[in-house]
């Protein structure tokens, strides 16, 4: 049985509260330290992120317009994170965190209006699922444990 919309969108918000927060206990002078994932900074994950939250809205998207079953379980994931995160290097800080809050917010209501009986399907929960707050959950993790190995 899918989960309620309203479910749902408390679990991304309860992600999302919590990734935020862990991105505030970076401090300024580290946001650019590798380690967090690998050899990603603080500021690769915040890029990440949101280049994550436009996918979802790409990728659910398309799916729902073609209908095709697919809903990108053949993207070479490894290779699209690196060149994005490689992408976003270049862009201020301020740029990305103003992007995550205002791709987030368009993320949210897009879940937000999906027509019930395309909500409900599997495909469409399970992309929403790893998209948001598993991904969000993973990576607030992932800045946890780099601040709690790095503290001096």
């Amino acid at each position: 049985m899918a989960a309620s919309k309203s479910v749902v969108l408390d679990k991304i918000e309860d992600a999302w509260r919590d990734f935020n927060a862990a991105v505030a206990l970076v401090p300024s002078q580290r946001i650019d330290g590798a380690g967090v994932v690998e050899e990603w900074s603080a500021k690769d994950l915040i890029g990440h992120v949101a280049t994550w939250d436009k996918e979802l809205i790409r990728i659910v998207g398309g799916f729902l317009d073609r209908r095709d079953g697919d809903i990108g379980r053949c993207m070479d994931v490894d290779a699209f994170n690196k060149r994005t995160v490689l992408n976003n290097k270049a862009h201020p800080l301020i740029g990305l965190l103003t992007d995550l809050e205002t791709t987030h917010g368009t993320m949210v209501k897009f879940v937000e209006t999906l027509p019930q009986e395309d909500f409900e399907l599997q495909e469409v929960q399970w992309r929403i699922q790893i998209d948001t707050h598993e991904h969000y959950r993973e990576h607030t993790q992932h800045i946890s444990d780099w601040l709690s190995k790095s503290t001096p």
